[in-house]
């Protein structure tokens, strides 16, 4: 056999060993603590953040109370380290970059409606690194699509709501 032919032959095996080493997980092997693709190198322990229903005292924030709430960092509940959620303006462009995620960030951009506190979304791509905060800054990330609009209980907690219920976050310190 020539060298290039083995040469060809050992680079293909060793895809073949990459490839299945990073396969996703089986549902029939899948521990209950971790069904991602990092499976050991995802935090397990980790909190998800709450959908919790919209309370009955929660306004919609429109006007200035939407600038304010534009303009604060939040921490989502539960908290998980130091994820935070925050709004950048998108220059070039109406609406708000969402930043505050440690890892991976959050890919999406909210367009609101000052007069009705509504919102929309429109995706950016993200890495998809593995770190502790993986699984709750999807599922943050996954809220923040969800949801279709901006309520307040008080200066102090956000909730951004949707069919589905509403992502609690509070002002951070």
């Amino acid at each position: 056999m020539n060298s290039n032919r083995k040469l060809s032959l050992a680079l293909g095996a060793g895809v073949a060993i990459f490839l299945g080493t990073c396969s996703p997980v089986s549902n029939a092997s899948a521990s209950s603590s971790s069904t991602s693709i990092f499976g050991g190198l995802m935090n397990s322990q980790s909190p998800t953040p709450a959908i919790v229903p919209l309370p009955a005292d929660a306004v919609p924030a429109t006007g200035g109370v939407l600038a304010r709430v534009m303009d604060t960092e939040w921490v989502p509940q539960p908290a998980h380290g130091k994820t935070r959620v925050s709004f950048a303006p998108q220059h070039g462009t109406e609406g708000f970059r969402v930043e505050g995620g440690p890892c991976n960030g959050y890919g999406t951009v909210i367009h609101p409606d000052a007069d009705s506190g509504r919102y929309t979304t429109t995706p950016l791509p993200v890495t998809r690194m593995a770190c502790d905060s993986f699984e709750y800054e999807g599922a943050i990330t996954q809220a923040l699509q969800d949801a279709n609009a901006f309520y307040v209980a008080g200066d102090d907690t956000l909730y951004l709501a949707g069919n589905n219920g509403a992502l609690k976050l509070v002002r951070a310190d």
